[in-house]
């Protein structure tokens, strides 16, 4: 019978990560690497590994939910402002028919107005901040006789203090032909600068649907990729484009054709670029309209709605709105948490039963093997064994039982000590301590 008796105390152990119920009774070769303990401590490291992964995916999930709850509250308070834009024609030639009054002139009048639907208290002059109307193709020599020059652009501006207000704003002009004309309009309250299609793929990478925002949100998540994609360089300490092709155009974004493409670039350059690059201002509204003087009215033809922010909603009603979204925001992700607590417990729970299992059967049965192979003469170990086992059992059913009275009264010791017993009641019965 040869066993390897080849075991590795615990203290040779210490300084690997294995369970000290465990590591003393793991088999090695002194000479050779241990598998086991190999395999072991790559098992440990690799789920150090998966928790750090899984508290970061917690943080970004926060952080996201976090996004998405503020963009829902925005949308939650935002309205729909409608836009109409028509023109009316007064005294064409076609209107006056063969009674033409030579002191009249033929003109138009284009109107543009709009309203918060739902809400007759806000104006239209409430939204926005300015208006500019400029004539597509236009050419100085085709203006007819009595006809307004259309050379110079027509504007509108807000004033912070200006009193008056309106919901549609009419810009009349003499003229007896069509006109194609491009209304800009930007409003008030708009979001945050948009982010060019590179930085929007970033932010898909990290699970953040976002396309928008503040030039601090375009360098937090900048950094944030950085980092979490381990791009640095820790030799040079500059960041490695190659790993990335997002970040590769944008540090190359407006190079010339013969200019050498850029690899490397230090974080400080690389947030200088994406600010100048890949951060614009949100676009203004911007409407195709032909003003047509052979028709009365166009009024109903053209219509636009676009959500804006509501400037006048009421702070308690907004702040109720706030409260709601978010309660049941967070009901949702407290529902998927629950659940990944529920299976974690379950999971920690089959482990705890296998280490016990492990530490109650597995463990014991090898120490008693590896002693009896110790053991110069296994048959006297043995019959040692057996009999503190038999001890052991003793014990344990007296203890578990404690004194029967039924059993020890059928005893063979009454058979076999009848004369001495009878002698010892007789005694006792004369001393009437009976």
């Amino acid at each position: 019978m040869s066993f390897n008796n080849n075991i590795k105390s615990t203290d040779s152990l210490s300084n690997i990560n294995i369970l000290p119920s465990i590591s003393k009774f793991i088999l090695s070769d002194d000479s050779e690497p241990n598998k086991l303990i190999q395999n072991y401590n790559l098992l440990v490291e690799k789920e150090l590994e998966l928790d750090t992964i899984i508290n970061k995916k917690t943080i970004d999930l926060v952080n996201n939910s976090v996004d998405i709850i503020n963009e829902k509250i925005a949308e939650a308070t935002k309205s729909t402002l409608r836009i109409f834009v028509s023109n009316t024609a007064e005294n064409q030639p076609w209107q006056q028919g063969e009674n033409i009054d030579i002191n009249v002139k033929p003109s138009w009048k284009l109107r543009i107005e709009g309203k918060i639907l739902g809400n007759d208290d806000i104006l239209f002059s409430d939204m926005i901040k300015h208006i500019s109307i400029s004539f597509v193709d236009f050419d100085p020599s085709s203006l007819k006789l009595d006809e307004d020059d259309l050379s110079t652009e027509i504007t509108w501006n807000h004033i912070d203090n200006h009193t008056v207000k309106f919901n549609g704003l009419d810009i009349k002009r003499f003229g007896i032909q069509n006109r194609k004309v491009k209304i800009t309009i930007e409003l008030k309250n708009v979001k945050p600068s948009e982010f060019i299609s590179h930085i929007v793929e970033l932010n898909k990478k990290n699970g953040i649907y976002k396309t928008y925002g503040t030039t601090q949100d375009l360098i937090n998540l900048i950094v944030e990729h950085i980092l979490s994609h381990d791009l640095i360089d820790h030799t040079t300490g500059l960041i490695n484009l190659e790993k990335d092709s997002n970040l590769f155009a944008i540090a190359n974004k407006n190079l010339g054709n013969d200019d050498k493409p850029i690899t490397e670039i230090s974080l400080q350059e690389l947030l200088q670029k994406s600010i100048k690059e890949c951060i614009q201002p949100l676009k203004p509204l911007e409407f195709d309209y032909e003003i047509r003087v052979d028709k009365q009215s166009t009024f109903g033809e053209h219509c636009y709605d676009v959500k804006v922010q509501n400037p006048m909603e009421q702070p308690q009603l907004q702040q109720q709105k706030l409260a709601d979204l978010k309660k049941a925001e967070h009901s949702q992700y407290l529902l998927q948490l629950e659940a990944l607590d529920k299976e974690i417990n379950e999971l920690n729970a089959k482990n705890t039963k296998i280490l016990s299992e492990l530490n109650t059967r597995l463990i014991p049965k090898y120490n008693f093997y590896h002693e009896l192979s110790s053991q110069k003469n296994p048959v006297e170990f043995l019959s040692q064994y057996i009999e503190q086992q038999a001890k052991i059992n003793k014990e344990i059913i007296s203890q578990d039982n404690g004194y029967m009275e039924d059993l020890v009264r059928r005893s063979d010791y009454y058979v076999e000590n009848e004369d001495q017993l009878k002698e010892q009641i007789s005694l006792l019965l004369q001393n009437r301590e009976l």
